[in-house]
């Protein structure tokens, strides 16, 4: 079978510089978002999503990548999570993510009572695994809440909510922190006219 031409210029790189070429291979480092660990976080602490490579073999819309470039990240470049630090209620600290937003930029969908949390998704990650706060349209379970607090090491909502969060990577844009008060969810309730409303509801146990 004839050879590309990007298949022979890879054979002939590495021929005369094989160390550029394994660095090179080294370098690409993706993840699906939701496998990231405390570990991931603390050698890059910033990640985008590889949204054009999800043609690749075992790449989807959650796969991601690290952002290598030095300086602040900037949201406006593409989807992005960064690295953030999270205050539980009683004192206990935890590492995690969130997406900054872009300044100005519409929201897709409106949520009654939405404090941003729909695009900013806070989530923590521990070395059991992940703690996500906004389930979107999906009602978190009680035995899928039950496993979060565990991941926690907690037993009751007192100790974990509020929980305070800020960002903790260098941005072209403002700090970003807030305030998570329970777990989130989207309701479809009636409103007036007959009209369905979608409201967040916050829910601890």
């Amino acid at each position: 079978m004839a050879c590309t031409q990007t298949e022979k210029t890879w054979r002939l790189l590495r021929q005369v510089m094989p160390g550029v070429v394994q660095e090179r291979i080294k370098m690409k480092i993706r993840k699906q978002v939701y496998e990231l660990t405390p570990k991931d976080l603390d050698k890059h602490p910033a990640w985008e999503f590889a949204l054009d490579e999800e043609g690749e073999e075992g790449q989807d819309e959650a796969t991601v990548r690290p952002i290598m470039q030095g300086g602040p990240v900037d949201p406006a470049n593409g989807m992005c999570i960064v690295k953030a630090e999270f205050a539980l209620n009683d004192g206990t600290i935890f590492t995690g993510f969130l997406t900054p937003p872009v300044p100005g930029m519409p929201s897709i969908f409106h949520f009654e009572g939405d404090d941003g949390s729909s695009q900013i998704q806070p989530s923590i990650v521990t070395d059991n695994g992940h703690v996500m706060f906004w389930y979107g349209l999906l009602k978190p379970s009680s035995e899928g809440l039950a496993q979060s607090y565990k991941i926690l090491g907690k037993m009751t909502p007192t100790e974990v909510f509020p929980i305070r969060y800020r960002s903790i990577v260098d941005l072209a844009t403002s700090p970003v922190e807030g305030e998570i008060k329970g777990f989130m969810h989207v309701e479809k309730v009636k409103s007036r006219f007959l009209r369905r409303k979608q409201v967040v509801r916050v829910i601890q146990e």
